[in-house]
């Protein structure tokens, strides 16, 4: 009785004999060309697959965000991710880093002509080309090119251009001494001010240029904590100012992919505008 549980040496014999040919079969049936043919089949159906990622994918671009990997508000590589991009190959690497100190920024000052050369140089890749359809990504038109290409600039550039006609509106005397009347009306839209019966007064109303401003602020909603502390000077809390990391885009990485777009001025003086008549 304790014997019948298992199987009788014989028994076991048997059963390899019939479960044996099956695998024979099987290999024996397996000839090189099925193999080459599966290969040939998964080649295919792979290359199909990419060519419609590749046509129906979205414009994305690669970038590091931050995690708290070495330390808090440290802004490193740790994670790939992908956001939204207008255009190709723009290239958008975040890095940790403190914001300029104004007293040593070459932007920042009196007018000097180092000044309004940095300036110069900060604004030059302003106006870049995008194709048509870098445009219907975004659902836009723009003035095209003769020699190929549409009028663009990176929204960036949108808010240093403002943050400029703001800074030369501060010190208009250097910089539009014997400002006409037709020329204010540009000065008007940027720098909060409006031409009231000849005469220009300068006005409390929020204007393009600072609401551009306040606009990107809270798009780009910078969380980095800004602290208090006390002073001997003031009986209230004053602003910390000491240089603490932000969330910053890699700018020089971000201008190298953008430099072979950049218009000439030959390029911009070649457009025309055809609704426009002197």
């Amino acid at each position: 009785m304790e014997n019948q549980p298992f199987l009788h040496p014989d028994s076991r014999e048997d059963t390899e004999e019939v479960h044996e040919p099956r695998h024979r079969s099987f290999r024996k049936n397996l000839q090189p060309g099925h193999l080459v043919h599966f290969l040939i089949f998964a080649t295919y159906t792979f290359g199909y697959i990419v060519l419609l990622l590749i046509h129906f994918r979205p414009s994305v671009t690669p970038f590091a965000t931050s995690l708290y990997c070495k330390r808090q508000l440290q802004i490193s590589s740790c994670l790939r991710t992908y956001i939204y991009s207008a255009i190709d190959r723009l290239r958008l690497e975040f890095v940790g880093k403190p914001y300029d100190d104004f007293e040593q920024s070459p932007w920042s000052g009196k007018p000097s002509a180092a000044l309004d050369g940095a300036w110069h140089r900060l604004l030059e890749p302003t106006t870049i080309k995008v194709t048509e359809e870098e445009l219907l990504r975004s659902n836009q038109s723009s003035i095209e090119f003769p020699n190929g290409g549409y009028m663009a600039w990176l929204g960036v550039f949108h808010e240093l251009h403002c943050i400029k006609m703001l800074r030369q509106w501060i010190y208009k005397d250097h910089y539009q001494p014997n400002i006409t009347s037709d020329a204010f009306g540009e000065w008007s839209i940027h720098a909060g001010t409006r031409l009231l019966q000849n005469a220009i007064v300068d006005t409390d109303s929020i204007d393009h240029c600072l609401d551009i401003l306040r606009s990107a602020a809270m798009c780009h909603g910078d969380t980095t904590l800004t602290t208090f502390g006390w002073t001997d000077m003031k009986e209230k809390p004053m602003l910390n100012t000491r240089p603490i990391d932000h969330k910053c885009v890699n700018w020089e990485g971000l201008i190298g992919s953008i430099q072979s777009r950049v218009t000439t001025k030959d390029e911009m003086e070649s457009l025309q505008n055809p609704y426009f008549s002197h």
